[in-house]
């Protein structure tokens, strides 16, 4: 990334849902329908919802999406932060700006006092990979899924 570049990371506004449109459907790789995508929206712009976006702004343009959602855990007295969504228009990829928006994200965990960020990712996206084992802590863990349309108990 060269330092001329007009970069920012802010929360994502009302106004800003036509940029992040079609940063979602690639994120989603269109397989969601718009309906889903304006339920998020709507979630990502109520204050009350406890979920939030983050955009990641290159010279006036909208080149990445971040979601995360807050909720409590009984090991901690104060809230978690599980990063849902991180996603760089493909052209914008491999030029730092994952770190930067996840460094913005730890920035915002330290001064909110949450206890962690957590998330989840494919072991087969190795550039994923290779930035997470940078970053953050690999937990021995495997998890698992109770699906109400297609589990049994």
């Amino acid at each position: 990334m060269t330092p001329d570049k007009n970069l920012s990371v802010r929360q994502l506004r009302r106004k800003d849902h036509t940029a992040w449109l079609p940063l979602w459907q690639a994120n989603n790789d269109n397989q969601l329908p718009r309906q889903q995508a304006d339920g998020t929206w709507k979630k990502i712009t109520t204050k009350s919802d406890p979920l939030f976006g983050l955009g990641l702004w290159l010279d006036g343009a909208l080149i990445g999406i971040l979601h995360y959602s807050l909720h409590a855990v009984t090991a901690r007295t104060t809230d978690v932060c599980f990063m849902q969504d991180i996603f760089i228009a493909p052209e914008q990829r491999r030029q730092g700006f994952a770190k930067i928006f996840l460094g913005e994200l730890f920035v915002l965990a330290k001064a909110k006092d949450w206890a962690w960020v957590y998330w989840f990712a494919l072991e087969s996206d190795q550039a994923a990979q290779t930035l997470y084992k940078k970053i953050g802590v690999k937990m021995e863990m495997s998890v698992h899924m109770l699906i109400p349309s297609i589990s049994m108990i």
